[in-house]
């Protein structure tokens, strides 16, 4: 082992090219590395999605839910199946064993939904089955608010969304709010006896014509049927003059028989924005999802905002607001920011506290030490397929005192052998030779005290792996900085001012000697107070008393619930949702207004920047699934100043 080390300070000129190589491809990788709000976590969860156009719950139950149940209860490795079937969808939840291959189990629950469709209406859509994913959270959502009614707003929200969607590593975008356009049919019954017609003629008829099968429901009430669908008949003209049969060689049309309109879908999702405590205003919300793996999220996200203010400038009218109500790619903007200003403070208080004790030499080293073992691992961290995401960042964070060690230990060395007279490349040599062992040991000490969350199972595992990986790779980095870099360098620097450090004339060494007073007094104070522990057979009784005392204490904290334990502590977030849920079956507009009462409490909360009142799903929405919706929940975003002086939790 010390012949390697040796290798380095040998061959000054190798490492520095190494050092150099090191930071280049460190700031290359650091670069290149997805940036994204979570760690890549492989869930063993499917859904199954299925589409049954115009059917009610009880038939989407009975008709899909069920039959796609049956057929996938006979899969292996699943721990548990739930449905939810509401009208006109139905979603099955497939959970599998978490030491499950989650890809081939997501082929086989393929097969089997294949195997299901023989056993499906004919009017139901295939089946889309998708496995779940942390990438199913969106990660940033848009608002287009202004003094337009929903409808319109809608119109410049799929303009929008259109645009998006062109933008790279994008799997999806979901607009919230808004009525849709449609043509409804009104169907009057006296004239479909006249004609001697049948109501499925008519929707036959409209299906054929319009090649997509329609959507919504069929209201029967008094002498009138309405039809609603969606399709590539465009207008209510076209669906006028579309032929239902021929009597006598004379065409049926259907304006013959109902009476079509222009018109928009019953609202099932209603949102509002309030911002600097205005009264909410209609809006339509945009969701943004990334691919699974794909591109960095803060590059993706800050695409997007100036893509929409390019639209909203080039295309909408000026009244209309767009805005950014929530963006994850803020999180990891600012952990970066406090990684980089945890990093330059740490680099400043080692870099001071061994300028004054031990010389501007080791203190440059120790400045040196810190980013470029952080480069180093982000060389190892983008090479074994890993993401910037908060855990690794947390990793990082977590590793930025204890990195230092190394390089402290080794500088302090190196400084004590020239000091003696001895020159800096027998100096780096003995220091490596004296020091390797203790240095290797106490980083393997430290690295397994975390390699054991490897052995994590599940979700949970494969959540956390992500610190044992990086804190094993930072201090690993900095043992191979402080042994062959910085020992390297610390020659290069002394041999090329050709000077040998001698106690008499080091420049350093009346500056030490007056630093070395203070401690050289403190560790005469502290030898006293030893000396009388060790030669007092009371003091030493009292002292183990206390311990055992403070060691029970220290485990009766957590076990008595006074100090909490979490994973995680609270996160201070410049945003949170408040969720209400009525009862089930409330209307959409009762729902609306109980939220939007709820609203009007915080208008005048200086703290809030922003309200987003949405109705008609819950905050838990983020599948693309759907799951969470319905007309009787309801959630508000809250949007707070970033100079308040409350932390999120607190508010």
């Amino acid at each position: 082992m010390l012949q390697f080390w040796n290798f380095f300070i040998k061959n000054s000129k190798f490492t520095l090219l190494l050092a150099a190589s090191a930071a280049l491809f460190g700031l290359v990788a650091a670069a290149q590395m997805p940036k994204e709000s979570q760690p890549q976590v492989n869930i063993p969860i499917g859904v199954v999605n299925t589409v049954f156009p115009g059917a009610s719950v009880e038939d989407v139950e009975e008709l899909i839910t069920n039959t796609i149940e049956d057929k996938l209860s006979g899969l292996d490795q699943v721990e548990e199946i739930t449905s939810q079937s509401k009208s006109g969808i139905s979603s099955v939840v497939v959970q599998f064993s978490a030491d499950a291959d989650t890809d081939e189990m997501i082929g086989d629950l393929k097969d089997a939904v294949d195997l299901a469709k023989i056993d499906l209406p004919d009017e139901a859509n295939d089946p889309i089955v998708r496995q779940v994913s942390l990438d199913d959270q969106p990660f940033l959502t848009l608002a287009l608010s202004g003094p337009f009614d929903v409808a319109q707003l809608k119109v410049y929200a799929d303009e929008l969304k259109s645009e998006i969607e062109r933008v790279g590593n994008i799997s999806a975008v979901q607009i919230l709010g808004g009525r849709d356009r449609e043509v409804q049919v009104v169907v009057n019954k006296e004239s479909l006896d006249n004609f001697n017609l049948s109501l499925p003629a008519v929707v036959q008829a409209i299906s054929q014509a319009n090649s997509d099968i329609p959507i919504g429901s069929i209201i029967t009430g008094g002498e009138e049927f309405s039809l609603r669908f969606a399709g590539r008949l465009a207008s209510a003209d076209e669906v006028a003059n579309v032929a239902i049969t021929a009597i006598d060689g004379v065409p049926v049309f259907v304006r013959d028989i109902a009476t079509v309109s222009d018109g928009y879908t019953e609202p099932v999702k209603s949102v509002q924005l309030s911002t600097a405590g205005a009264s909410a205003e209609a809006a339509v919300s945009i969701r943004v999802f990334k691919s699974d793996g794909g591109g960095d999220v803060t590059k993706i996200a800050a695409e997007i905002i100036e893509l929409s203010k390019t639209v909203s400038a080039e295309r909408f009218p000026g009244a209309v607001s767009v805005q950014t109500t929530e963006n994850l790619a803020d999180y990891i903007q600012e952990d970066l920011t406090g990684l980089m200003r945890n990093g330059i403070a740490t680099v400043i208080i080692v870099s001071l506290l061994l300028a004054l004790f031990l010389g501007w030499r080791e203190a440059l080293m120790a400045a040196i030490a810190i980013p470029m073992s952080f480069l180093i691992t982000f060389i190892i961290l983008f090479y074994a397929g890993y993401t910037i995401n908060f855990m690794t960042l947390f990793s990082l964070i977590l590793s930025l005192g204890i990195l230092v060690d190394s390089t402290i230990v080794i500088n302090e060395s190196l400084n004590k052998k020239m000091l003696t007279g001895k020159p800096a490349r027998e100096a780096a040599l003995e220091s490596v030779k004296e020091l390797q062992f203790p240095l290797i040991t106490g980083t393997l000490t430290t690295i397994f005290a975390f390699l054991p969350m490897l052995l994590t199972g599940g979700m949970m595992g494969q959540f956390i792996k992500t610190i044992p990986i990086t804190v094993t790779a930072v201090l690993t980095a900095s043992l191979f900085v402080a042994l062959a870099i910085l020992t390297t360098l610390t020659v290069v620097i002394t041999e090329r001012k050709r000077k040998k450090l001698k106690v008499a004339d080091h420049p350093v060494q009346a500056e030490k000697t007056r630093f070395s007073k203070i401690f050289d007094d403190a560790r005469t104070a502290y030898g006293v107070q030893l000396r009388s522990f060790m030669n007092s057979a009371a003091k030493r009784k009292n002292l183990k008393r206390l311990l055992i005392v403070l060691f029970i204490l220290m485990y009766a904290l957590p076990m008595s619930g006074i100090l909490r334990t979490e994973l995680f502590p609270p996160e201070d977030a410049d945003s949170f949702a408040i969720d209400l849920q009525k009862d089930f079956g409330t209307p959409l507009e009762q729902t609306q207004l109980s939220i939007t009462s709820l609203a009007e409490e915080l208008y005048a909360d200086e703290r809030v920047a922003s309200l987003v009142i949405n109705s008609g799903f819950s905050g838990a929405l983020g599948s693309q699934s759907g799951g969470g919706e319905g007309s009787h929940l309801a959630h508000i975003m809250v949007n707070l100043n970033k100079d308040r002086d409350q932390a999120s939790f607190d508010v």
